[in-house]
């Protein structure tokens, strides 16, 4: 019984350290994958705000109907035309730019005439906005005609204009 009792524990110490390697090891491979899901956050982030730009088409004419199993077959596709680069930033780069153009192109294949100028508009916006580069007062002057409500200083190298020209 002793010898019973002597083996069962020594089994049960190998298995408990096998158990606690493989615990280690899920550790590691989990703290891996959320350092690569991190870095694919934000190109993730950036193509589905622009489903969101597809998806309000249908304002525009109900007509303009785009699925999101189209969508992911369109992100899928870009991947897959994508160029190889070396670096990651540089990847990234390119299946955004990849993918943009595809998309761009496959949704102005059912727009009518009329609307792929505000379509344009409405992705210029969001990939703006998407980088913090869209300026509000911008694009309210742009959209109303009206000036924004921050009068810029006239540049040093517009001697040519007149006070009342810049303004």
């Amino acid at each position: 019984d002793d010898e019973e009792l002597i083996e069962t524990l020594s089994n049960s110490k190998v298995m408990g350290t096998k158990i606690e390697e493989q615990v280690k090891q899920q550790e590691i491979t989990g703290q891996q994958i959320a350092e690569v899901r991190q870095i694919y956050k934000y190109h993730a982030l950036r193509c589905a705000a622009l489903y969101f730009i597809i998806g309000e088409l249908c304002v525009v004419d109900p007509m303009y109907q785009f699925s999101l199993d189209w969508f992911i077959i369109m992100f899928n596709k870009s991947i897959n035309l994508a160029e190889a680069k070396d670096s990651k930033d540089e990847r990234f780069q390119e299946l955004f730019r990849s993918f943009i153009s595809l998309l761009f192109e496959m949704v102005c294949r059912g727009l009518f005439e009329k609307d792929k100028l505000l379509y344009s508009v409405m992705l210029t916006f969001k990939c703006q906005e998407m980088e913090k580069e869209l300026k509000l007062n911008e694009v309210m002057a742009l959209l109303t005609g009206l000036p924004g409500p921050v009068k810029e200083e006239k540049p040093a190298n517009s001697e040519r204009l007149t006070d009342g020209s810049w303004e």
